[in-house]
């Protein structure tokens, strides 16, 4: 996939993930998305998010799973395209490693 229409394609992910995150909110945590990345085909993009408290981040990643064909659907619905990438949910896991990696830095 050309690197042009990859980043669009990232950037207007990015903004539709945003959107789809504003409206499904927790009360007691703090959600915010990353990064959205391609793989090589363009067919998966991959909604990286990180969760504050850390304790509440495997249900929010089971409740947002639970709503991601509503995203993939309007994913479709805005974008005019041939070949339309499925959005999935990970964790960030960086905010943790930094976190480790200056405490051992303070050692």
């Amino acid at each position: 996939m050309r690197e042009v229409r990859r980043e669009k394609i990232e950037s207007l992910l990015t903004t539709l993930v945003g959107k789809f995150l504003l409206v499904h909110k927790y009360p007691n945590a703090v959600t915010t998305l990353m990064r959205v990345s391609l793989n090589e085909a363009g067919s998966v993009a991959t909604a990286w998010l990180s969760v504050l408290p850390e304790n509440m981040a495997e249900k929010v990643m089971g409740d947002l799973e639970k709503e991601r064909y509503k995203l993939n659907r309007d994913v479709h619905a805005y974008m005019k395209s041939k070949f339309i990438p499925e959005v999935r949910f990970a964790l960030d896991r960086g905010e943790e490693f930094r976190d480790r990696m200056d405490e051992l830095m303070k050692m």
